[in-house]
């Protein structure tokens, strides 16, 4: 009995001495300070105190350590639990003296970290911000382009039913000119043949009224009834006349259907003229539009190639995102994106 007695302190000191000879190692995780002795690790945490035993066989045990709690995990099964717990406060004696030398070393350093990895934080809040946004103005950019290219169709039909239109008015004006050029023509001509059918009637009338008023004259010196002949002369003379105020009445009715008719030509160039000057301002109109068109278009490209270069930046932002920030990689990010949102804003304006 003494001899196993002794053999087991034997053991023990030679694996306290192997573990004093272990350099105590500590660093820091998040709000927990947790130092590792030759394979022992001890850690601050803000957790209550208990003992429990864990599935490998290890037991933890927790209790004060430095105005916290400690947590101590031992390394071997429960009838070496009073050693390890030994060896492991040894090993808390000397890495509480390591890290008080290491915070006495290092406190500048800890606060700048500190405030680095706050400004990252701050840094990585605004990019997501900005990358929000971005994709809100993408969002607000690809409605704008359909809305576009939605009014571009609706003035692409209505320029065709336009042209449609236009057509068929310059075909039925066509036609109207050409009926009313072919009906004054037919009706010129016909009014010419008339009135030279009349005016020869009426020449040869004369010419005979004549002819028989010479017979009366000559018939005049040798009858002896010379106030018949008067009388039949003074009746010729009367007839005439009348045949004569008959001819001056055609003449005034055919220079008045001639005015008549050159008034008609006259409002139907009229109405040409009008027609034709329809005609060019529905043109002129129609080109106004076209040109219009065309601008739409070309704002519609260039907001379509916009939108594919936001989307690429928001990709390769969130891609930046994904891996470690630092400081001069968030600087130049959001150099970036107010660059990109400079260019948003004169592409909607």
């Amino acid at each position: 009995m003494k001899q196993m007695t002794g053999r087991l302190r034997e053991e023990r000191e030679e694996e306290i001495n192997r573990y004093l000879r272990s350099p105590p190692v500590m660093f820091e995780l998040d709000r927990t300070v947790v130092v590792e002795v030759g394979g022992v690790r001890l850690s601050v945490l803000t957790r209550r105190r208990n003992s429990q035993v864990m599935d490998d066989g290890r037991r933890l045990w927790e209790g004060d350590w430095a105005g916290g709690w400690m947590s101590i995990f031992s390394s071997s099964s429960n009838r070496h639990a009073r050693l390890d717990v030994g060896i492991i406060l040894l090993g808390w004696k000397r890495a509480r003296s390591v890290e008080l030398a290491s915070r006495k070393k290092r406190p500048i350093q800890s606060s700048e970290l500190e405030s680095q990895i706050s400004q990252l934080q701050e840094d990585l809040k605004k990019m997501k911000e900005q990358l929000k946004s971005c994709e809100s103005s993408n969002s607000q950019v690809q409605q704008e382009a359909d809305e576009v290219k939605k009014q571009l169709t609706a003035k692409s039909a209505k320029i065709e039913e336009l042209q449609l239109q236009l057509l068929e008015f310059s075909t039925a004006e066509d036609n109207r000119l050409e009926m009313l050029s072919k009906i004054s023509q037919e009706h010129n001509s016909k009014q010419h043949l008339l009135d030279s059918t009349t005016l020869l009637s009426a020449m040869n009338e004369i010419q005979w009224m004549k002819q028989q008023l010479d017979v009366m004259k000559s018939e005049t010196g040798q009858s002896e009834d010379s106030k018949m002949k008067k009388t039949e002369i003074y009746t010729l003379k009367e007839e005439m006349a009348g045949t004569l105020s008959n001819i001056e009445n055609l003449k005034i009715k055919n220079g008045e259907r001639g005015l008549t008719e050159e008034k008609q030509l006259e409002i139907a160039n009229t109405t040409i003229q009008s027609l034709r000057a329809d005609g060019y301002n529905f043109l002129k109109s129609l080109n106004s539009v076209t040109s219009k068109l065309e601008e739409s278009k070309v704002r519609v490209s260039v907001l379509e190639e916009l939108l594919m270069e936001y989307q690429i930046v928001a990709e390769d932002n969130e891609a930046d995102r994904r891996n470690p920030p630092c400081k001069v990689e968030c600087g130049a990010l959001q150099l970036e994106l107010e660059q990109l949102g400079v260019a948003l804003k004169a592409a909607e304006a």
